[in-house]
């Protein structure tokens, strides 16, 4: 939705086969969208006889906010939660950027507050895997050094 929300905002009259086109999907899904994007999120958007493509009716600044469950703002927060698990690691910058691309839309208000939800949410990374206690220290790599020869 929000390659077709550019798309109408550049001003260049897509239409459902062009849109459907250029995303790679079909044109009964490019109209679904359209009128997710018209009924649910209220976008004013037309289809222009002249130009013969779909325009916003209004000036439309940005991509309204996305709604989430209190499912789904627990699920964003143990993730900001978990990214801080990875600072310093090669999966830092992949985790953040995916992230924040996630989260962009997302503004408003929250009626909840974040140290509300750490008070609840307990995130923990789980235990290393240990050597089994009969074995004492470095004998477990040495077994599994013999098992990868065989």
């Amino acid at each position: 939705m929000q390659q077709i929300f550019q798309a109408i905002k550049s001003g260049e009259f897509p239409n459902r086969h062009r849109l459907a086109a250029d995303i790679e999907v079909t044109i009964k899904t490019i109209q679904r969208d359209l009128d997710f994007m018209r009924e649910r999120l209220h976008l004013p958007i037309a289809f222009d006889q002249e130009g013969k493509g779909y325009r916003f009716t209004q000036p439309i600044s940005s991509f309204p906010m996305v709604e989430l469950t209190e499912a789904e703002l627990v699920s964003v927060f143990i993730g900001q939660k978990a990214l801080a698990q990875y600072k310093g690691t090669p999966f830092e910058a992949p985790l953040r950027s995916a992230f924040d691309k996630l989260t962009s839309n997302l503004s408003g208000k929250l009626t909840m507050a974040w140290s509300d939800l750490d008070a609840v949410v307990c995130h923990r990374l789980l235990p290393q895997k240990k050597s089994p206690p009969h074995l004492r220290p470095g004998q477990d790599e040495k077994r599994q050094a013999v098992r990868h020869d065989l």
